[in-house]
């Protein structure tokens, strides 16, 4: 189980030549990105997770999140619910 979603990554863009930096400044990327439960822990009361952000084979950074579970159902199904209602991964398509 996994997340797709074009994800805008934001950082600098830097030049070197012959010892000099130079900073070209802010530039943003937008990225098609796997975001993948890597890790998951935690009891009845809070589970904890963290996700991985893939791009073409390469893991390009994480975050983590947590929340409160229900007991009936499977954590990670729902600690991929609980992304999907965040601002951040609305247009997220399962795959």
């Amino acid at each position: 189980m996994a997340l797709r979603k074009t994800v805008a990554m934001v950082g600098r863009n830097f030049t070197s030549f012959d010892g000099v930096t130079v900073d070209n400044g802010e530039v943003t990327l937008n990225a098609d990105m796997y975001i993948k439960v890597e890790y998951i822990s935690g009891n009845k009361d809070l589970i904890s997770f963290k996700t991985s952000f893939t791009e073409l084979d390469e893991v390009k950074y994480h975050l983590s999140y947590s929340f409160v579970p229900t007991i009936d159902s499977n954590f990670i199904e729902q600690a991929y619910n609980h992304l999907k209602i965040l601002p951040e991964y609305i247009g997220s398509v399962d795959c």
